[in-house]
This record gives C-alpha cells, sequence and structure tokens, in this order.
C-alpha cells in the first residue's frame, strides 16, 4: 500500500494505491480521499509527498516532516474517485501463471464499490486501548465503515510500524493520542486543584516508551537564594533551575531538545528537586499543548469533587477581620493598584513584577512571602496563533508595525521609503510579496534553522508577538525559545557587503532596526542575528539597546498616528510625483521587470561562482570558457589610523562632488 498526497476535483487528496488479488489477475486500485478544498498553485509543493497512516478511525495522517493531514470526515470519509487498472502477475499463489491482462473477467469481480476499496487492518492494543509497539498503526483489514471486503481474500499490504516514523511523527501520535490530563491533586489550604507531575509524566511517558522514545534531562543551570517567612523559625531558601529535555529516538538516534525554568521552596534539602519537577511538568505540558481539567462526567457523579468547588464551597470561605486588616496594610504600604490592572503585591508573579521596591508580605493567606531583588519587569507579549505567509498573517502586518517596518519608518533601509510603507499601510498601494530575494528566504529558511539548531543544540520555533502595552507594534520572529529568552532573525542574503559585515560581528544597519523591534516586543534577553549563506551560518548575537529602542518608539508611534489619521505632510519642493504620467509608468515597468531578472541572474552567478571558487585551487584555472585567476593585493589605507591625519579638515583635497542616483523598487506598480 502507498499514501501520498494529490489533487482532485478542486480537493487536496490523500492518494491511497493497492493491489487487489482476483482470481489470477492483480487490480491496481487508487483512490481519492478528501482532505480539504484548495486552490492548485497552493499546494502545489505537497503533491507527490508520501505520507503514512497513523490513525484509521481519526483519517490522520503525517508526513516525513511530522506535518499532519486529517481527512475531511475523519475515518467516515469516502473517496471522491476510484480507478481500476490491470496489471500483469507473474506468479500467484502456488505457482500457476496468472491470467493476461486482456483475459475475461466475472462481472462480480469489478462491483467493488468506492467507499469500500481500501484494505484496514486493526491494530492489536494494550490494556489502555493504545497500540502495541510493532505492531500495525492503522488499520489495512476493513473499510472505514467496518465492513469486510468481498471477493477474493488478497495478500495483506505490507504492516506499518512505529520504526518506520520519524521523531516528529511519533511525537504527533503522543499529541492526538493524549485528550487532556485530568487535575488529580487538591491544595486544601487555598482548596484549588491542580494537575500533578506524575499524571503528566505517566501519561506521556507510557506513550513514548511504546513509540520508542526516551526523554534525557540535563541540568542547564540552578541557583540559591535564602528566604525567610515572617513569623516562621525554620529557615528555607529558593532554587532556580533551568532544565533541557532531549526527546531521542531509540531507532535512528534523531533528538529534539526544549529547554524550560523551574522553581522550587524547601526548608530541608529539597528545593532543587521540587524545582526539576516544576521544569518537567511544564515542558511537557507546553510542548504537547496538554489541556488540563477535570472529566465532566466525574463532576456529574461526585458533586463533592474537589476539582470543581461549588458556589456554596466559594461562599463559605470568608475572609476574617485580621486578614482584612492585613490586606488594607499590604494596600497602603504598596499603593494604587497598577495601570495593568494588578495590585503590586507579592501574591503572584504578575504583580511581584508590577512593584517598583520589594516589599515582605505578613499575610498568612499569601504564598509568596519572599523578599526578592529588584529586577527589570519581564516583557509579556500576546502570543498570535498565525502561520507565516498565509493571508491571515498578511493582514495581522498591515495592521500594525511590524519589525521589518522599524528600519523604513527610522530611514535606514534602502528597500523602501516611509511614504511608501505608509501608502502601503493605508491601502494606496500594494506590496510585492515575490521579489528573488523573498523567495530565495523562504527556500533557504527551514535549512538556515536546521544548521542553526545544529550548531547551538536548542529548537526554535517562528513566533506572531504583539506587544504588551502597545497593540500596534507587533513582530513575526523566525524563531523563539522555550523561555523567551531568545529570539532568532534568520536572514540568506546574496550580497556580499552583508555578509562581509557579519563576519566582522555586527548586524548590518538596515537591519539593525528590525532586531531591536523585535527585542522589544518579545522582550527577549538576546537576539541571535543567524546570517546563512545556503551551506554555513554565522552567528550575530545582540542586546536590547534601550537609546535607540527609545527613538523607535517615539517614530513609530508617530508614524502610526499618520496612518490612523490618514495623512501624509506635503510633499518637500524638492519632490516630485509622476505616478499619473503614462510615460513614466510606462518606463518603471521596463525597469521592474529588468530588475527582477537582473536579481535572478545575479542570484545564479552567485551560486555559480562559489562554485567554481571551490573547484579553482590553482593560480589559474579555466576551462569551458571561464577562467578564474587567483591573486593579492594590498590592503586599502585606513586614513583615521594616520596620527599626522587627525584632526586634519579634509574638505580642501577632496575631489569634485559627483550626482549619485538611487533606484528603489517601491512595490507599487
Amino acid at each position: 500500500m502507498k499514501n501520498t498526497l494529490d489533487y482532485r476535483n478542486d480537493f487536496l487528496c490523500v492518494l491511497v494505491q493497492y493491489e487487489v488479488l482476483h482470481g489470477h489477475t492483480r487490480t491496481l486500485m487508487k483512490e481519492w480521499y478528501p482532505v480539504h478544498q484548495a486552490d492548485p498553485a497552493e499546494v502545489g509543493t505537497l503533491l507527490g509527498r508520501p505520507l503514512t497512516e497513523v490513525d484509521a478511525k481519526e483519517g490522520l495522517y503525517v508526513d516525513e516532516e511530522g506535518n499532519v493531514f486529517t481527512l475531511a470526515e475523519k475515518g467516515a470519509t469516502r473517496a471522491i474517485e476510484v480507478q481500476r487498472s490491470a496489471a500483469e502477475c507473474n506468479e500467484v499463489g502456488n505457482g500457476q501463471p496468472a491470467a493476461s491482462p486482456g483475459a475475461e473477467r466475472k462481472p462480480e469481480e469489478s462491483k467493488t464499490s468506492a467507499g469500500k476499496a481500501k484494505r484496514e487492518a486493526r491494530p492489536k492494543t494494550n490494556r489502555s486501548g493504545r497500540p502495541l509497539r510493532g505492531r500495525l498503526l492503522g488499520s489495512h483489514g476493513t473499510h472505514r465503515d467496518g465492513a469486510a471486503k468481498e471477493g477474493p481474500e488478497s495478500p495483506p499490504p505490507e504492516p506499518i510500524t512505529f520504526a518506520q516514523l520519524n521523531l516528529r511523527q511519533k511525537l504527533a501520535v503522543v499529541r492526538r493520542r493524549i485528550a487532556y490530563v485530568q487535575k488529580r491533586g487538591h491544595n486544601p489550604r487555598f482548596n484549588y486543584s491542580y494537575v500533578t507531575a506524575a499524571d503528566i509524566a505517566g501519561a506521556v511517558g507510557d506513550l513514548l516508551a511504546e513509540l520508542g522514545v526516551v526523554v534525557v534531562p540535563r541540568l542547564e543551570s540552578i541557583a540559591h537564594e535564602p528566604a525567610r517567612y515572617p513569623g516562621r523559625t525554620e529557615a528555607e531558601h529558593v532554587a532556580r533551575v533551568v532544565m533541557s529535555y532531549s526527546f531521542v529516538d531509540v531507532d535512528t538516534a534523531e533528538e529534539i531538545t526544549v529547554k524550560t525554568a523551574g522553581e522550587g521552596l524547601d526548608s530541608g534539602d529539597k528545593a532543587p528537586y521540587k524545582a526539576m519537577t516544576g521544569a518537567l511538568k511544564y515542558a511537557l505540558l507546553q510542548s504537547f499543548l496538554l489541556a488540563t481539567g477535570d472529566d465532566p462526567e466525574e463532576e456529574r457523579t461526585s458533586p463533592t469533587n474537589h476539582s470543581s468547588p461549588t458556589r456554596e464551597n466559594h461562599s463559605a470561605r470568608a475572609i476574617t477581620a485580621e486578614q482584612l486588616s492585613e490586606l488594607r496594610q499590604l494596600i497602603d504600604d504598596t499603593g494604587e493598584p497598577s495601570s495593568n490592572g494588578c495590585w503590586p503585591t507579592t501574591s503572584s508573579p504578575r504583580s511581584r513584577r508590577c512593584r517598583k521596591e520589594p516589599i515582605v508580605a505578613r499575610s498568612n493567606c499569601c504564598n509568596a512571602n519572599v523578599r526578592r531583588k529588584p529586577a527589570g519587569r519581564p516583557r509579556m507579549p500576546k502570543i498570535e496563533r498565525l502561520h507565516q505567509n498565509t493571508p491571515e498573517w498578511q493582514r495581522w502586518r498591515l495592521a500594525g508595525i511590524g519589525s521589518s517596518d522599524a528600519p523604513i519608518i527610522m530611514g535606514e533601509s534602502h528597500f523602501k521609503t516611509p511614504q511608501v510603507l505608509w501608502s502601503i499601510k493605508t491601502g494606496r498601494s500594494t506590496e510585492s510579496s515575490d521579489s528573488p530575494a523573498i523567495r530565495r528566504g523562504r527556500e533557504l529558511e527551514q535549512r538556515a534553522r536546521s544548521a542553526y539548531e545544529a550548531r547551538m543544540g536548542v529548537q526554535m520555533e517562528p513566533a506572531c508577538l504583539v506587544h504588551e502595552r502597545l497593540e500596534w507594534m507587533r513582530a513575526s520572529l523566525d524563531g523563539y525559545s522555550f523561555d523567551g529568552s531568545i529570539l532568532l532573525e534568520i536572514k540568506c542574503p546574496w550580497s556580499r557587503r552583508d555578509q562581509a559585515v557579519v563576519r566582522e560581528g555586527r548586524i548590518p544597519g538596515h537591519y539593525y532596526g528590525q532586531v531591536q523591534h523585535q527585542l522589544e516586543v518579545s522582550g527577549a534577553q538576546e537576539a541571535h542575528y543567524w546570517s546563512f549563506d545556503g551551506a554555513s551560518g554565522t552567528l550575530v548575537r545582540a542586546q536590547p539597546d534601550r537609546e535607540y529602542i527609545a527613538r523607535l518608539i517615539e517614530a513609530e508611534e508617530t508614524f502610526w498616528q499618520r496612518i490612523r489619521d490618514n495623512w501624509w505632510p506635503a510633499r518637500a519642493e524638492d519632490e516630485l510625483d509622476l505616478d499619473a504620467d503614462p510615460t513614466w509608468r510606462s518606463a518603471a515597468v521596463r525597469y521592474r521587470d529588468a530588475r527582477v531578472c537582473l536579481d535572478r541572474a545575479t542570484v545564479e552567478e552567485q551560486e555559480a561562482r562559489k562554485r567554481l571558487e571551490q573547484m579553482a585551487t590553482a593560480r589559474r584555472t579555466y576551462g569551458g570558457g571561464v577562467e578564474v585567476l587567483r591573486s593579492f593585493r594590498k590592503g586599502a589605507v585606513d586614513y583615521s589610523l594616520v596620527p599626522e591625519l587627525r584632526g586634519v579638515d579634509l574638505g580642501p583635497y577632496r575631489k569634485a562632488a559627483v550626482e549619485v542616483v538611487k533606484i528603489n523598487l517601491s512595490g507599487r506598480s
């Protein structure tokens, strides 16, 4: 049996191909099962991609990269088209020769319906209902509707085992099979329920074991801080850890690593272990996006369940006069509520970030009475659930100011002017999204990310963020670390100048504003600028430049106000608008077309040049009408290092000024 992606009748489909034996004749069956309606241009890159069926009941397939495809009606999906073709068989069963392709077949042999043509086998399961490791993943002996196939029995297809899946596909199976994790832990003091680390590790660990995946923990860092509660005699301390967990495939040694932080408080020696347990718990919860909640059936059968306290339970927990007095004292000590609506007390991590000075809470009803060192308030950006390069993502970018807009607004970009960007944001012109540079970036982005992850040993996933305070300030990140401390910006330039700047350990000036904008929106402590040339990458690290960011926000606020007002300042005397001139527009179209061809040829020329330079190891290498010469020349003089020239005005020694003409593609047509 062979499963691939195909396009049929305006649908992206799963094409299932298999052979059915009728007497001495093998019939090749092709069945198209719809996934979703799509335009041919949207799915062109997916066609022909091999798939593995992982759950026949849910109609679930995954490709080699771990992408999940679900049939339109899951397991009940019917084929929208079926094709049959006879195939010659040299030997069948006991060695008797097969019938020729033109041999007459009985009428009843061709009555197999479209919906009952696919053979599926039911997997053997353990007590938990999960397929046993090494057995069939899907169902290959019955139809999607459960009916047995009519006609002579054909040889069973090759079983699909867990060993045939790559690591990403195995992790996708884990997420599919765990709907939620029930809250079984209960805190009687504060009357709330929580999911325990043991429940999460048990649910995920069983599936990972069946799939042949092990989790290898590694302690990245640990810090201790003493803490003492007022009114308590025992000394306590806080342990903070950063853990990395590697999901390792035992069959292929492939691995994916995630990092997470944990914090534990204890009066003995258990604080580090509590911190590690918390880190593991949230690493699994967030890696698999697991929902935590109570079983609705259990709520109906057990009204007194701790995980869902009733209204009467809430009303019965009245605050005491002593607690009320302590709360009033806390309010007096810390002042009015902050602008984001939370009181600056120590009752939560968020409230601790709101206060200006560290305080010690005195209430026994507070569970965070720990004196902290003053620290800068970390960013809490809003994460948008968007996929990059989709129409929804494009509309989201137009509705705000993105990181790629920052250098334009600051006047540092040679791609667009602020007025051209304003005209795009207000709908007066359109933005080109199919330039050679953009296509090159899209084609190389995944390879660049893989090269970065292999070098750094961490996994970075794309993210779309909105500033916590400025809703119009947005960032579409190429990568965002698990703990939010590092962001990744990938560039695949063909400009030798950009590559030379990066090799010097600097970010090109026309991208500096983009990185600083991303740091401000995300609140990350560091940005990794990864310049990838198609084979290898160079890393430049950058930290927030507060002075620059302050000027950036001021400029972007002014720009955004002009968008809201739908107004742009009048043109200066040295500006000329010829957009309505047909002669100008004709010349502009010719230039744009030629520029696109030139950009494409430049990319091809640089790739071919790099290949020739690698092969040309002698001083003179020639062949095929091309000659490569290697030589050395003296470096340019850095006049700033000449002592006699320091402080000397070089203006009188300059040659006559020359006019420089620069043409930019504005994006409008």
